[in-house]
């Protein structure tokens, strides 16, 4: 049995690995376990071997239950949810600019102007995780209109904020 003390928790043949599995047939860092908007994870690291739940092999990341069995490899380790609590500090949902872009994420511009609420986006970013994970891509202000969270006019008035500071930070920059 393992615990995982922490996220996100590397699995693979790496001594280091936060769960180090003693097979030859699992890569050095094999998976990952993410616990995303209160659900647990896992998702393949690139492993030749792949990363199989159920006997399905994973093409992108995969929500887990309890009972569910993942196979690394050779290695098989029965899934168990419990005893979680949650981090001391957890991440924003919403959050200014980045230190590399500066531009805030496009989310941030309908919180900052009262449209939506952290949990909406919250609601709308674990559906955009469940689309990805039916092999379907949208993007979150799609999630946003379809819930009924946002009107079409509100999404275009957010673009063009978000594309305006990206221009101005950007000022230097020829556009065609």
């Amino acid at each position: 049995m393992f615990r995982v003390a922490r996220f996100p928790a590397v699995l693979g043949s790496d001594p280091a690995a936060d769960i180090a599995l003693s097979d030859a047939m699992v890569a050095a860092k094999h998976a990952e376990l993410r616990y995303l908007l209160g659900r647990l994870v896992i998702a393949d690291l690139g492993a030749p071997e792949g990363v199989f739940v159920n006997g399905q092999r994973i093409a992108s990341p995969a929500r887990l239950q309890p009972g569910d069995v993942l196979r690394l490899g050779n290695t098989l380790l029965g899934v168990e949810i419990g005893g979680f609590t949650k981090p001391a500090e957890p991440a924003p949902l919403v959050t200014g600019p980045s230190e590399e872009s500066k531009v805030p994420p496009f989310g941030f511009y309908l919180f900052k102007r009262g449209v939506v609420t952290p949990e909406q986006l919250a609601a709308a970013a674990q559906r955009q995780v469940e689309f990805r994970e039916l092999g379907q891509k949208k993007a979150l202000g799609q999630v946003l209109l379809e819930m009924g969270y946002v009107t079409p006019e509100q999404l275009e008035q957010a673009v063009r904020e978000q594309q305006d500071d990206f221009r101005e930070l950007h000022a230097d920059v020829k556009w065609r």
